[in-house]
């Protein structure tokens, strides 16, 4: 097991995983949540820890997901999702509202009836599930437990129609939220920083900047959630990853070491 030196004030753990292509790959994922104060992010004194699996607001067979898992190898772009009120699925009453969140490039405005509309997308969901690749008998027989040859990475995204950006999120994107936390609207930027992982893999060191590929939105306090990740191909086995350790560096830093900027 890789040892994992977090030097960053959120959760930072580092599994191994196998990638649509069958290698075995080690993924760092940094989780941090941060409040709104006077407009500006800072973080949370309270730290979500790494989730697993996919968390159901009931029936895990047909409820929405209320809180999705952090557990993929890699995504496309960044999703932007707004996490549902605790219950809300089981709820017969909800004050009809017209909620608008924008981030970046990415918008949605929605009538919130009986349906969460701004949420994670199951698994299974339509969209997702046609992404997911062919599970035949050819698969079967030759390819299983391995994801199908035309798995599509799209599938690993969560975000509903709108909410996926076409790459990924820097980390100081404006953020424009309408009749969510209260009525009328909230603007600030994300918090202009990142994480970077310096990955040591059989003794060969380097430095990775981790993707901003997620952005939660809590729908009922100010509180915004971003998981950053770093997916590393190990050269045969994961136990080659002998350690990760993860900064929390401002994104001028960054462009500086990396962009010569």
């Amino acid at each position: 097991m890789a040892d994992v030196r977090n030097q960053t004030p959120f959760a930072v753990e580092v599994l191994p995983l196998i990638d649509a292509e069958g290698y075995n790959v080690a993924v760092a994922i940094a989780k941090g949540s941060y409040e709104l104060v006077r407009g500006e992010l800072i973080p949370a004194a309270e730290q979500p820890g790494i989730v697993y699996a996919d968390e159901f607001d009931g029936d895990p067979a047909e409820a929405p997901v209320a809180i999705p898992s952090d557990v993929v190898f890699g995504k496309a772009a960044t999703d932007v999702v707004v996490l549902p009120p605790e219950g809300f699925h089981a709820r017969r009453h909800w004050r009809i509202r017209r909620i608008g969140v924008r981030a970046g490039g990415v918008r949605r405005r929605v009538w919130i009836r009986r349906r969460w509309k701004l949420g994670p997308e199951r698994r299974d969901a339509r969209r997702r599930r046609k992404l997911a690749g062919t599970f035949d008998d050819a698969w079967r027989a030759n390819r299983m437990p391995l994801l199908p040859e035309d798995f599509d990475i799209r599938h690993n995204q969560i975000a509903p129609k709108g909410l996926i950006a076409r790459g990924f999120f820097r980390g100081d994107e404006r953020v424009r939220l309408r009749n969510l936390w209260r009525r009328g609207r909230v603007a600030f930027d994300l918090p202009g920083r990142t994480v970077v992982f310096a990955v040591n893999v059989m003794q060969s060191y380097f430095l990775r900047v981790g993707q901003l590929d997620t952005v939660l939105i809590d729908a009922v306090r100010p509180r915004i959630t971003l998981v950053w990740r770093c997916t590393v191909r190990c050269p045969t086995k994961f136990e080659e990853v002998r350690s990760v350790s993860s900064y929390l560096v401002r994104l001028r830093t960054v462009s500086e070491l990396f962009e010569g900027a």
